[in-house]
C-alpha cells in the first residue's frame, strides 16, 4: 500500500501533514521499507504519525516520537514505538532518545517551527544520523512569519539551512567569504545557547553533508560524504583547450 493511501484510510491517532509532503515522502522513503530502521520524529501532537511510519515501515527496529506536551504520556503505542516527553533541546531528553538508540536512519522535525528550536535540533540529532540517512525539516514556511524567527529574513531557519549549502562549498571560497561564513554560523548558533565549538561544527558540516534539497517548505539533507572527487578527463583530441588534458585527477 502507498504512503498516502495509508495516511487516507487512518483511522485511530489524528495526525496533520500536508498533501506534497506524503506524495514526497513516498519518494524518498521507499529505499528504506523493506529495512529495519531506526526513525526518530520530534514533534508529535496527537501521534497519528507513529502510527502510519509502523504501518509503512513494517520491518523498523524502532520509532521513536518525541514531544515536550505533558499530554502526550497519554498516548499508547505499541512496538516498535517509544514515546519520549521533553524538550528536544534540553540535554535530558537528548540522553533519554540517545539510551533508546545512539543512531537513526531517518530524522523527522516537526515540532515547534521556531528557528532557535530548529537550529538546535539540527546541531543536537543530524550528528545521530547514520551514514546515507536523511534529516527532514517541515513546515519551513513559517520562516516567513515574524512570530517563529528572532530577525525575519535574516535569523530564520531556511537562513541557517542557506547557510550550510554555503558550508559544503567552503573549500572554493577566499579567506574573507570563509571568516564571513563563520560569523553568519556563530550567529544561529547564538540564539540556540548551544555550546558548540564553530570551528569543530563547521569542519563536521563539510565532512558530513552529502546534499541539501528545498522543496516547498521543507528541507532535506542526507549525511554522507561531500567531495566532488577527482577531476576526469576522457578523450585524446583537445583542438580547443589543451590544458585540460593535464589536470585530470
Amino acid at each position: 500500500m502507498q504512503l498516502k493511501d495509508l495516511f487516507l484510510q487512518h483511522d485511530n491517532y489524528v495526525t496533520d501533514k500536508w498533501e506534497g509532503y506524503i506524495e514526497f515522502y513516498e519518494e524518498i522513503f521507499s529505499p528504506f521499507r523493506e529495512k529495519p530502521i531506526r526513525l526518530l520524529e520530534i514533534g508529535i501532537q496527537n501521534g497519528g504519525s507513529l502510527e502510519i511510519w509502523k504501518k509503512y515501515f513494517t520491518k523498523a527496529k524502532l520509532i521513536v516520537g518525541c514531544d515536550i506536551n505533558d499530554k502526550c504520556h497519554e498516548l499508547r503505542f505499541s512496538y516498535p514505538v517509544k514515546t519520549v516527553i521533553g524538550d528536544s533541546c534540553s540535554d535530558t531528553t537528548y540522553e533519554k532518545i540517545k539510551t533508546l538508540s545512539k543512531e537513526f536512519d531517518i530524522i523527522i522535525d516537526d515540532a515547534s517551527h521556531t528557528a532557535d528550536n530548529i537550529i538546535c535540533n539540527f546541531i543536537r540529532y543530524f550528528s545521530l544520523l547514520t551514514e546515507n540517512g536523511i534529516y527532514i525539516v517541515e513546515d519551513l514556511h513559517c520562516s516567513y512569519w515574524r512570530n517563529f524567527n528572532p530577525i525575519p529574513g535574516k535569523i530564520s531557519s531556511i537562513e541557517f539551512f542557506k547557510t550550510i549549502v554555503d558550508i559544503i562549498h567552503y573549500e572554493f571560497c577566499d579567506t574573507s567569504l570563509r571568516d564571513r561564513l563563520k560569523r553568519k554560523l556563530h550567529k544561529f548558533i547564538e540564539i540556540t545557547h548551544s555550546e558548540v565549538d564553530i570551528d569543530n561544527y563547521l569542519e563536521f558540516i563539510l565532512q558530513n553533508v552529502e546534499s541539501i534539497t528545498f522543496r516547498n517548505s521543507l528541507c532535506i539533507i542526507k549525511r554522507g560524504r561531500n567531495s566532488l572527487g577527482k577531476r576526469i578527463i576522457s578523450g585524446r583530441v583537445a583542438k580547443v583547450d589543451e590544458g585540460v588534458l593535464f589536470i585530470e585527477g
